[in-house]
């Protein structure tokens, strides 16, 4: 099997990489369409998937580690994007904790990261990154065009998504290289004195927007405010209410609270 799989459309690139891990298919293994029919993002919400526009891809990863570990790859695969979109265009998006990334507090992309579970350690990681390219303003939904924005729209300049899904490409399987190889098909991450890399950690703390914000907290139950304070080691965030109480958080999702 090839490393990257190309397909011209598909529903979502992870349901077609979750069947291919199904049937065993090695870690590092890339898919990535031109179009997505259903594509999705977090909390059961859909990522506007146009033909032609975007970067819609998924990689798989087979780590020897807990459902907690899980966090620390979503948020140095944010990273990767970021490298990415800087080496290729010097523009340098920032980080919205926890899988967002923004140019001029808009989205342009979001990574989805999925897990199959075998007993209480995992089988697969699925980790799937939508990034806006070419899309026109108008070319989003109404309810998107406050809150999105594509590479073109910030630089006025039609872009070569291949060029950047190769670079992706590079910067996901260099992230990679910081997994050690196990009996296969099994990667753990390294584990020394900190959970990750001192290099990823430190561009998502440098690089992200919500620190030292007053927040929402979204949850499925509802709604929270708090201040955050810092994202710590293991790319939690510690949130602090009204009252002093503090919390570290690590799968909700977060806004700005509007002044």
């Amino acid at each position: 099997m090839e490393k990257v799989i190309h397909l011209e459309s598909v529903d979502s690139t992870n349901n077609y990489l979750r069947k291919l891990a199904a049937e065993g298919c090695p870690h590092g293994q890339f898919v990535v369409a031109q179009h997505q029919t259903a594509g999705r993002g977090r909390m059961g919400r859909s990522f506007v998937s146009q033909e032609g526009t975007g970067i819609y891809l998924s990689w798989l990863l087979r780590p020897d580690c807990s459902p907690t570990d899980i966090l620390p790859i979503t948020c140095m695969s944010a990273v990767a994007v970021c490298d990415a979109i800087y080496k290729c265009y010097e523009i340098k998006p920032q980080i919205k904790w926890v899988n967002d990334l923004v140019l001029n507090q808009r989205k342009i992309c979001g990574i989805l990261t999925e897990m199959s579970l075998t007993g209480n350690k995992i089988s697969h990681v699925i980790v799937g990154i939508g990034i806006n390219v070419n899309n026109l303003q108008e070319e989003f939904p109404s309810e998107l065009r406050d809150i999105a924005t594509s590479l073109f729209m910030e630089t006025g300049k039609q872009l070569d998504i291949s060029i950047l899904t190769d670079e992706l490409i590079c910067q996901l399987e260099s992230l990679g290289n910081i997994l050690i190889p196990l009996s296969s098909p099994g990667l753990e991450l390294q584990k020394d004195s900190d959970p990750a890399p001192d290099y990823y950690w430190h561009e998502y703390c440098k690089n992200n927007i919500i620190p030292g914000n007053d927040i929402r907290i979204i949850t499925p139950h509802g709604e929270k405010i708090a201040y955050a304070q810092e994202i710590n080691r293991d790319f939690s965030l510690k949130v602090c209410y009204p009252g002093g109480i503090t919390e570290d958080i690590s799968s909700c999702e977060v806004t700005i609270r509007k002044k």
